[in-house]
């Protein structure tokens, strides 16, 4: 036993001998360069939203609101397809105020050109999605803010807004309750 002892405190006494390659610095930075590659590649991040962001839209204040109130908590796809339609005039924009009845609800108008608007902005807010590495099934509008811009200081008149659109990706949990 004392044997076996002895060997390993020699063993553990000895000094660890590492083996050295010697390498010219332009193989070091060589090396160096790789591995920055590598870790470049590896570092792109997946954004958990997309957002939008327009100035100075041509756009009535209150079709806005309504519009946005249709649109928000669906999926952009769909969205979308809900302001083809309100285009058409097949389907209406629920609105407050005193407004006609509409079929299927309430009171409603058709505000094509605000529509068409809002598609162009649901169309780069699915070019952003998809930069950003957002399953598109998934997507759903988070918010959607309408604001009021600045009053034109010239002779032409009309309402303008700012709007924000934020798409985040709904995942397995948050379900309704």
């Amino acid at each position: 036993m004392t044997e076996e002892k002895t060997k390993k405190i020699e063993e553990a006494e000895k000094p660890e001998v590492k083996e050295t390659i010697s390498e010219s610095p332009q193989q070091k930075e060589e090396v160096k360069t790789e591995e920055k590659v590598e870790e470049k590649k590896t570092e792109k991040v997946k954004k958990d939203k997309a957002i939008v962001n327009a100035k100075n839209i041509n756009m009535s204040l209150k079709h806005a609101i309504a519009i946005c109130k249709m649109i928000k908590k669906k999926n952009i796809a769909e969205s979308i397809s809900l302001l083809e339609q309100v285009t058409m005039i097949k389907k209406a924009v629920p609105m407050r105020g005193e407004l006609p009845h509409r079929k299927g609800m309430m009171s409603g108008r058709y505000p094509q050109k605000a529509a068409k608007t809002i598609i162009k902005l649901l169309k780069s807010l699915t070019s952003n999605c998809i930069a950003n590495g957002l399953d598109l099934d998934k997507t759903i509008i988070a918010e959607a803010i309408p604001n009021t811009a600045g009053k034109a200081t010239n002779s032409k008149k009309g309402k303008k807004i700012h709007l924000t659109l934020k798409a985040i990706e709904k995942s397995e949990g948050d379900k309704k309750k």
